[in-house]
């Protein structure tokens, strides 16, 4: 491992190196990789890259922390990240803790009682949730609750 990284750092120094002279560290190879291309070629791509939740939040992780930090910014924002969060841990919990989890997240995200409460969440999905619950058990009861799509 350390003979790797003595590696790197060499061809990395060289790479740096250039010709030498008052260009050191600004090879003119890394200078031309690391520039942007012209807008015009830019507008293609620009059309075809998806700008919806899923592709920007879920796919790219930079857009998912950015999300999450925007959301951080504003109360009513962040209680939906949190319930999403807790969907997202409902949903990895061992089958003897699940019943339990998804009532937690029942009593805190869909009760208007709750500091936590989602108003977002209409009201037949809290109720099909819960019984989903109490009928099913653990298997599927919040399945379903927290797709993007209107």
């Amino acid at each position: 491992m350390e003979l790797e990284n003595i590696v790197a750092n060499t061809v990395l120094l060289k790479a740096r190196e250039g010709g030498g002279g008052n260009r050191k560290g600004k090879s003119k190879k890394w200078k031309q990789m690391l520039q942007f291309p012209h807008i015009s070629l830019c507008e293609e791509l620009r059309q075809t890259i998806e700008k919806d939740y899923h592709s920007l939040c879920e796919k790219q992780p930079i857009g998912c922390t950015l999300f999450r930090q925007f959301c951080d910014t504003r109360a009513e924002l962040r209680r939906c990240v949190k319930f999403l969060d807790a969907v997202a841990e409902y949903e990895v919990t061992p089958d003897q803790k699940r019943r339990e989890c998804g009532q937690e997240v029942i009593n805190t995200y869909f009760s208007p009682k709750s500091e936590d409460h989602v108003p977002e969440i209409v009201e037949d999905m809290v109720n099909e949730c819960a019984q989903r619950l109490e009928a099913e058990g653990v298997q599927g009861a919040l399945q379903g609750v927290h797709q993007t799509d209107p």
